[in-house]
């Protein structure tokens, strides 16, 4: 497992070595310079190398370290590397450059714990092969309930030809749906047998109510039985877009846009969600992962993992222009388009609050 780097205030030390003994126990190894010598080139070379070779870099948020010149220089070389940041909020408020990423609040400084979300996020950077861990595994329920049952049939007196039948379909049915717990735990979603129906039929948890499942889009000039990956989840503070696919996608290149009459077009491009210093990079797309974009004064709130399995990134913006999700006609929409194609992906109404559409391999 590769390495998480610590950037700290000196006068914060005490701390800083509280977190590193969480860390370690929550199985992470971690790099942390205790000595914070007087600034030499040799001494910095020591730091940068330390930088390069992490995962992900920690930054430790106070009124100290927010006028250390250590922090700032650690800080401005892991933005040029696009390292991912994971802020902690130890005293004072959160930093401006920082506040399009959430941060963990542990302002209680030694009494304070890592909480479970934070270490699956950061576990999530610092070891790939953790997301695809954390999949449920695939369960043999169904096909055992259905096997059981063409037992128990088989015992009623049935006229040898109608027991084969039987017994043929029923094992039939049993694989069918064992192949459909395949497909849904590679999306990494749960799957629950009603043993009262007689064929075994699977019933699909996904957290939210039917009502509250995404509406598909108005596909343009896509085949419209092509299954939809995407799904955009919105209300009047935020809009979450979800892979809702079983496999990485490449959405850096989608640009969702609401037209005005009376000016410019709010429009928002999913390549900036790698700007804001996100956790994976908007061109590999986690399997269940999401981003989200919330407005100026909007609460910021971490979705549900019934809804998504890991937060990716999120961005908070005080620009207007790109409040493409919100208007004040419920029946106003927006598209979704890939960058230099004119024709849409979907249109989406504002009123529906959720929208599905399909993205398509953008490689080809």
């Amino acid at each position: 497992m590769s390495q998480v780097f610590v950037s700290y205030s000196s006068r914060d030390i005490v701390f800083a070595r509280h977190l590193k003994r969480l860390l370690e126990a929550a199985q992470f190894t971690v790099w942390i310079d205790e000595s914070r010598l007087t600034t030499s080139k040799r001494w910095w070379t020591t730091i940068e190398r330390a930088i390069e070779v992490s995962a992900a870099v920690i930054v430790v948020m106070s009124p100290n370290s927010r006028i250390s010149d250590w922090v700032e220089r650690e800080l401005l070389y892991a933005e040029k590397l696009g390292k991912p940041v994971f802020p902690i909020l130890l005293a004072g408020d959160e930093w401006p450059r920082l506040a399009n990423i959430q941060y963990a609040d542990m302002r209680t400084g030694v009494d304070a714990q890592l909480s479970d979300s934070f270490v699956r996020e950061l576990r999530a950077v610092v070891d790939p092969s953790y997301r695809h861990a954390t999949r449920p595994a695939i369960s043999t329920l169904a096909l055992t309930s259905s096997v059981h049952r063409a037992e128990t049939i088989l015992r009623r007196p049935l006229p040898r030809r109608g027991r084969s039948v039987l017994f043929l379909v029923l094992v039939g049915i049993g694989i069918v749906t064992l192949g459909t717990a395949v497909v849904m735990a590679g999306l990494g979603q749960s799957w629950t047998l009603n043993t009262s129906d007689l064929f075994g039929s699977a019933h699909h948890s996904s957290g939210l109510s039917a009502n509250d499942q995404p509406v598909a889009a108005i596909i343009a000039g896509a085949d419209r039985a092509t299954e939809p990956n995407m799904r955009l989840i919105y209300d009047d503070d935020a809009v979450l877009l979800i892979n809702s696919s079983n496999q990485e996608v490449d959405a850096s290149q989608l640009v969702f846009e609401q037209s005005r009459p009376d000016g410019p077009p709010l429009q928002w491009q999913a390549v900036d969600w790698g700007r804001a210093n996100a956790a994976v990079s908007p061109s590999r797309m986690s399997a269940g992962g999401c981003y989200q974009l919330v407005r100026y004064g909007g609460t910021q709130a971490r979705p549900s993992r019934s809804v998504c399995a890991l937060l990716l990134g999120w961005f908070r913006s005080s620009q207007e222009s790109r409040y493409f999700w919100r208007s004040p006609d419920p029946d106003t929409v927006f598209t979704v388009r890939l960058l230099g194609r004119g024709e849409p992906l979907a249109t989406c109404e504002i009123g529906a609050g959720k929208c599905a559409f399909y993205l398509p391999d953008v490689t080809q």
